[in-house]
């Protein structure tokens, strides 16, 4: 037989604990809005690391795990991107999960094509 499960809290007192924490936030409490320049501009920069990191790669290749954790982006948008750039013949796979670059190919050039060119497609689509 096992031992029983210590269980830190039950649900009525996390519910309680919640409703707690939810009773504490001051009347009219309005949270500073997300700078929408700020944010894209952070965003920009994360994708100049990924591109820079992968325009860097030495000749072995640069792996996904690596372009993300030197950008902080996610392994979803890093995938679709190499995918893309792929397609587009801005890189090249050296080995399993290894990418560069084609020499004379800019990356962030190819990153930009691919958000004009999907920037088109969703204005195509929708009719604009």
């Amino acid at each position: 037989m096992h031992p029983p499960v210590e269980v830190p809290e039950t649900a009525v007192e996390i519910a309680d604990r919640i409703e707690d924490e939810v009773a504490a936030i001051p009347d009219g409490f309005d949270p500073s809005p997300v700078d929408p320049a700020a944010f894209a501009g952070e965003m920009t920069r994360k994708k100049q690391r990924w591109a820079r990191t992968l325009q860097d790669a030495p000749p072995a290749g640069v792996k996904p795990s690596r372009l993300e954790s030197a950008s902080g982006l996610k392994h979803t948008w890093t995938q679709d991107q190499l995918r893309a750039l792929l397609a587009g013949g801005v890189i090249t796979k050296v080995g399993t999960g290894r990418y560069v670059p084609v020499p004379g190919q800019d990356v962030w050039a190819g990153l930009e094509k691919i958000r004009t060119d999907r920037d088109q497609l969703a204005r195509e689509l929708a009719g604009v």
